[in-house]
């Protein structure tokens, strides 16, 4: 009888594993089905009305306690039906540094309709960036750059000169495509709490949001295909030009730090990677799980560890998968 017993808590305990395995593999696929070359799809994108993402619905939601992170400002909501999961300080004004170049990104995105077309590097764009110390792509002066190279560039490397390139070649200037952001932002309801002044997140007392707009407007930005291919590419390679014959390989800010298994019931899908002094370290990133697809921004992370909103986040996810 005790014989029988066991086997029977063996056979359990084998078939758990197993059913864990096969849930945790069926999280590849979603993955490499999302990633479909939609950057290479030509014409003009379909104009479409933003939806509005409620992150209080009428229920009450499961939390994580975040209260004790080493982020300043925090917020995970589930994407499926924008359920808050975890907060902290969600609507305190925060810089959100790079994190700006998502919006940079998305709104070229929706203005653009060819993403083939070379534009020149402006002769002047890096003498604003040096002066902060600004991460870039190593586009060249006068070099002819295509628009889904700039957006990758503004993207994995988180280049400045990426995302100024962006505004000088589709909207006129910087203050122009700065003043489309905030439109942009206003569409969503977020115009009374977060301001772009300028395409980078560079310091500046006017560059200012909230974790929980960011949430909002990453939740509204992730159902954009071409986005996503972005956000989610662990590497790309510019085409060859004149200055730089073989391209420029970049890869992906967050992603090269991981090696894919880092959470327990789940995978990170994508990010954006920030900091300069005054925003601390930032992250905004996508994770899915058997449970949904999950946003999670985190904001002014200060440690003396290694990548620590990295690894904060990790253990963000963890948490509740």
């Amino acid at each position: 009888m005790k014989y029988a017993q066991l086997s029977f808590l063996v056979l359990i305990l084998t078939m758990s594993v197993l059913i864990f395995y096969a849930a945790k593999q069926e999280l590849r696929p979603y993955v490499t089905m999302e990633k479909v070359a939609v950057i290479y799809i030509e014409g003009e994108i379909p104009p479409t009305e933003p939806e509005i993402p409620d992150l209080y619905p009428l229920k009450t939601p499961a939390t994580v306690n975040l209260y004790d992170i080493n982020s300043e400002a925090a917020i995970l909501i589930r994407l499926d039906d924008n359920t808050i999961i975890g907060e902290r300080n969600a609507h305190a004004r925060m810089f959100p540094a790079s994190l700006t170049k998502m919006v940079t990104v998305l709104v070229a995105i929706e203005h653009c309709d060819d993403f083939f077309k070379a534009y020149p590097i402006p002769e002047n764009v890096y003498e604003p960036l040096e002066e902060w110390n600004a991460a870039m792509t190593g586009f060249k002066p006068f070099e002819m750059v295509r628009i889904v190279d700039m957006l990758y560039g503004a993207m994995l490397p988180s280049g400045a000169d990426a995302t100024l390139a962006i505004a000088v070649a589709l909207f006129g200037s910087e203050a122009e495509v700065a003043e489309v952001m905030n439109e942009k932002m206003a569409s969503l309801g977020l115009g009374e709490t977060t301001h772009f002044s300028n395409t980078s997140g560079g310091p500046d007392p006017d560059n200012y949001s909230t974790a929980a707009d960011m949430a909002v407007f990453l939740a509204h930005a992730w159902e954009n295909p071409i986005f996503r291919e972005v956000f989610t590419a662990p590497s790309y390679t510019t085409r060859p030009t004149l200055e730089n014959p073989n391209g420029i390989t970049m890869q992906h800010g967050l992603m090269r730090r991981l090696s894919g298994d880092e959470l327990d019931y789940g995978m990170i899908l994508g990010g954006k990677t920030g900091y300069t002094d005054d925003a601390g370290l930032c992250l905004a990133s996508i994770a899915v799980a058997p449970s949904g697809t999950y946003a999670l921004i985190n904001l002014k992370s200060r440690s003396s560890a290694q990548f620590p909103h990295v690894q904060e986040a990790v253990d963000i996810y963890n948490r509740f998968f």
